[in-house]
């Protein structure tokens, strides 16, 4: 049996310089899914609005403020996640 060469200085370059970006993309999919969640909700809202015939926009208001804190509870999520992750690739033996 042949042995394989030795690859592994070339793979961990590769992920150093992967993870710059991994976390780059983390961040751009958090602000989408943030501004996802608002836009659903002022969407919904509206529609209520629309169906029930409101004088004034109280479905709107109602479901984009519930859009805002529910898409900052993703953020903190995360964020909280993102940050974890990055204390493990630094600290690898501890927990």
């Amino acid at each position: 049996m042949k042995k394989q060469p030795h690859k592994k200085p070339q793979q961990q370059q590769l992920k150093k310089g992967l993870g710059k970006f991994n976390n780059y993309i983390r961040y751009i999919s958090l602000s989408t899914e943030m501004i996802g969640a608002m836009l659903l909700c002022a969407w919904l809202g509206r529609m209520l609005d629309q169906w029930q015939e409101t004088d004034k926009p109280y479905f709107t208001i109602g479901f984009l403020l519930f859009g805002v804190f529910s898409s900052l509870m993703l953020l903190i999520k995360g964020l909280k996640k993102i940050s974890d992750d990055n204390k493990r690739r630094k600290d690898p033996d501890e927990k």
